[in-house]
């Protein structure tokens, strides 16, 4: 279905509860102003499915989803863009180990996720990302992480393939005061060496005061 008709289905749908709906993106989607919760009883599901020239955008949307092991977003190619902006919630509800977003980037892509919410405190990732060459564009910015998982490998992102700057890619992004979740990348020295880019959530109204430090700069205050 072309991005013009699609677009106009989901905004007959506003606020309504789809079923089973499952949408594939071999083109552009965008998609602005929409609350629309979602439910499926298949296991494991998969909401958007974007194809290797596909481009997915979401302004001051909020989707909610009601599936086990589901994901709301998912390639198996490189995609050319992907951006989730502007107040936009993702909320998802029931046990999964998967994560809510699982894409492939290369040096061609663009992501940007940014100031926005996920709540999905029953997964154990929020973002599984493979990374195949430095995109164009990997950020997210002012994002709040509302809750995690308990289980001990609980993530908020998973990182693999090319190397990448992690503190270029987590910009003032806040996680629950109470739990210390992993932010896992190729080359990681250490156990938990990368927590220290996620703030705590009790900084969220101070995120305009707080400055993060480039590694070659911390390195002299250590």
């Amino acid at each position: 279905m072309r991005k013009g008709g699609l677009e106009i289905i989901l905004k007959l749908l506003l606020r309504h509860v789809l079923n089973n709906i499952n949408i594939r993106i071999n083109g552009e989607l965008q998609i602005k102003v929409i609350d629309i919760d979602i439910t499926s009883t298949a296991s494991p599901f998969t909401i958007f499915f974007i194809g290797g020239a596909g481009t997915f955008e979401a302004e001051k949307t909020n989707i909610r989803i009601s599936s086990t092991n589901s994901k709301l977003f998912e390639s198996t190619q490189t995609i050319k863009l992907f951006r989730i902006i502007d107040r936009s919630t993702l909320t998802s509800d029931l046990n999964s180990t998967s994560s809510l977003i699982d894409i492939i980037l290369n040096s061609e892509n663009t992501i940007e996720v940014a100031d926005s919410t996920f709540d999905a405190l029953r997964n154990l990732k929020y973002a599984d990302i493979k990374v195949e060459s430095k995109p164009l564009r990997f950020i997210f910015s002012k994002v709040t992480f509302i809750s995690t998982n308990d289980a001990a490998t609980t993530k908020v992102a998973q990182i693999s393939g090319a190397p990448i700057q992690i503190a270029d890619v987590f910009d003032h992004c806040t996680v629950p005061t109470t739990k210390c979740p992993l932010i896992q990348i190729s080359g990681e020295n250490c156990i938990n060496q990368y927590d220290s880019t996620l703030l705590d959530i009790s900084l969220k109204g101070k995120l305009d005061e707080v400055v993060s430090l480039g590694p070659e700069i911390a390195e002299t205050f250590v």
